[in-house]
């Protein structure tokens, strides 16, 4: 009994030891600078210039007042050799620690994913608390100028940025941190990131296009126009809207369309080869030059000629992809998968260069809008 007795009043002057101590590192939330979105452009001597748009939790003290003139953040830049320094150096510019666990968005300067990102991903892999959902843009002509977007100062930047990328037209485009490390490191499958210009008198951001990739350089663009014909093949299931020339005079407007998709792999001589079937249903929204009823001989022409411009345009989109040695559609994983015999890793490469494509759409306009 008696050694029961010391054995708990030994645990509760444990216990009291751990509770006296208190958080002995602790540091006040209104000290600290979150890192919204990080901007990296690519510097010459392989330098980089890392810029930091740091949101303050408390603007109205007097020392960060008079840094910010009124605003709820500032930014600073850093020239340094890699991140790590940069971040250092931005540190003892200020009193206040600057906290990147929040962080919600990265931005890629154009010059710098012409190089490569590697050194920069390199930087994130090794920061745990770096949120794996964070957004991911190339600017145009920097990510600086990106940063210095005069969004609304009742908003974090980072914020702005996720939702311009959750909104209805362009959430298809939104690429993740998680999905850029799994495409990157792939050696069958590349990234694609949406490319953004500041817009509006720098009041917010245009996306321009889609930056093509070859493993973590960037090696050409899509333009908007082939960014959302290419959705059509790589998801489907999401909503699109698209124009469709009929003729020279007159197109089609499909407010939603959306669909499924099925890939089948072949080998025919001595080369991949790969059809893409497509099965779509559209509401036509507008139709320029259109007569009111329409027929169901006039629709009949439409549904085909959207076939054939689909079906066209989508194998132009291939080779150009295929042109600049990228594959963001994954070619590879379904070759390796269907017609694994004939993979080879090492030999993939050539295999993609010299592979066919054919695509095959039926549109099923379910809805007229017009």
């Amino acid at each position: 009994m008696l050694v029961l007795k010391k054995r708990a009043i030994y645990c509760l002057l444990i216990s009291f030891l751990f509770l006296i101590s208190g958080c002995y590192d602790s540091e006040d939330i209104d000290r600290r600078m979150i890192v919204s979105p990080i901007g990296i452009d690519f510097r010459p001597n392989d330098k980089l210039l890392a810029t930091f748009r740091m949101h303050l939790i408390s603007p109205s003290d007097e020392g960060a007042s008079k840094k910010t003139e009124g605003k709820n953040y500032i930014i600073r830049s850093s020239l340094a050799p890699g991140l790590f320094q940069a971040l250092n150096n931005i540190q003892v510019q200020d009193d206040h620690t600057v906290f990147i666990g929040q962080c919600r968005a990265i931005i890629f300067g154009e010059g710098l994913a012409k190089t490569g990102l590697k050194s920069s991903l390199d930087f994130f892999s090794r920061m745990p608390t770096f949120p794996p959902s964070a957004s991911i843009t190339i600017g145009r002509p920097t990510a600086e100028a990106i940063q210095n977007i005069n969004w609304p100062e009742t908003e974090m930047h980072d914020q702005n940025i996720r939702w311009f990328f959750s909104n209805r037209p362009n959430q298809k485009y939104g690429v993740k941190k998680w999905s850029l490390f799994r495409d990157v490191y792939d050696p069958l499958q590349d990234p694609l990131i949406p490319i953004v210009t500041p817009w509006d008198n720098n009041q917010t951001m245009n996306m321009v296009g889609l930056a093509v990739f070859n493993e973590d350089r960037m090696v050409g663009e899509l333009d908007l126009t082939e960014a959302t014909l290419l959705e059509l093949v790589s998801n489907p299931e999401k909503e699109n809207r698209i124009f469709i020339p009929l003729n020279q005079n007159n197109q089609a407007f499909f407010q939603s369309i959306t669909g499924r998709r099925k890939i089948k792999v072949y080998y025919l001589d001595d080369r991949p080869f790969f059809k893409i079937s497509l099965r779509l249903k559209a509401f036509l929204g507008e139709l320029t030059g259109s007569k009111s009823p329409m027929t169901e001989k006039e629709l009949g022409m439409i549904r085909k000629r959207t076939e054939s411009y689909l079906e066209k345009s989508l194998v132009k989109i291939l080779i150009k992809l295929q042109s600049m040695k990228s594959d963001p559609l994954g070619f590879g994983n379904y070759f390796r998968a269907k017609q694994s015999k004939h993979f080879s890793i090492q030999k993939w490469p050539i295999d993609y260069q010299q592979a066919e494509f054919e695509v095959d759409v039926k549109v099923f306009i379910e809805r007229l809008g017009v």
